[in-house]
């Protein structure tokens, strides 16, 4: 091949890169649980990550609006040390992607997967304001 074909064949293999569309940016919310999650007592043995579901009270950033509900993947919850009751507040720092290479979801029965997830990457409890 001569140069010239050589990167026009290169750019033709780049175009669809260019064009498919961003992933969102990660997202700082504090969020309501709507409902309890699974019990996951042996998480200091096994990496279990669960889904669970929470309704946006405010952004501090992120493309996320406030009464949206969302499923969040925590990674075993019992070790983050805040409490997971429905109605519990939480600060999360949410990323698009999956964070860790090792564990299982735990499966939900009746619960719907949804279109999208959002993964912890980091939790604790938010302070209660009225």
């Amino acid at each position: 091949m001569r140069p010239p074909t050589l990167l026009l064949a290169s750019l033709l293999a780049a175009a669809p890169l260019a064009a498919q569309p961003r992933r969102p940016a990660a997202a700082h919310v504090i969020a309501e649980r709507v409902e309890p999650g699974p019990e996951t007592p042996h998480c200091d043995v096994v990496h279990f990550l669960v889904p669970m579901r929470y309704r946006v009270r405010s952004v501090e950033n992120g493309a996320l609006t406030p009464s949206t509900e969302i499923e969040v993947i925590v990674s075993c919850p019992q070790l983050t040390g805040v409490r997971f009751t429905a109605g519990a507040l939480h600060r999360l720092t949410l990323a698009p992607r999956r964070l860790w290479q090792s564990g299982a979801i735990v499966p939900w029965p009746g619960h719907p997967t949804p279109a999208r997830r959002w993964w912890a990457r980091a939790l604790s409890a938010a302070p209660v304001t009225r």
